[in-house]
């Protein structure tokens, strides 16, 4: 994913694909902002509100290129969850 290897989780539950703190100060650019803040429920039943966004970054999984959305949220590691729409 832009040239960095995650831990990458899928969730089918998701509303949203995330990326974790550790991760996204790898990254070149600057998050965006989103239109309006999210609240994320943690494992730790902690919510979370959050309104930075990495958009239009590339996920290539199985020399498939997708594009993706990722929201900044506390994790741990170099995580990513990615949101799966079956």
């Amino acid at each position: 994913m832009n040239g960095i290897s995650p831990l990458v989780l899928f969730d089918s539950r998701a509303t949203q694909s995330f990326l974790s703190l550790a991760l996204y100060k790898r990254f070149v650019d600057a998050p965006g902002e989103m239109d309006c803040r999210l609240e994320v429920d943690t494992a730790d039943d902690c919510p979370v509100r959050v309104s930075r966004v990495h958009q239009g970054c590339v996920l290539e999984l199985f020399s498939e290129r997708n594009p993706i959305n990722l929201v900044v949220i506390p994790l741990d590691e170099s995580k990513v969850i990615l949101e799966m729409d079956w």
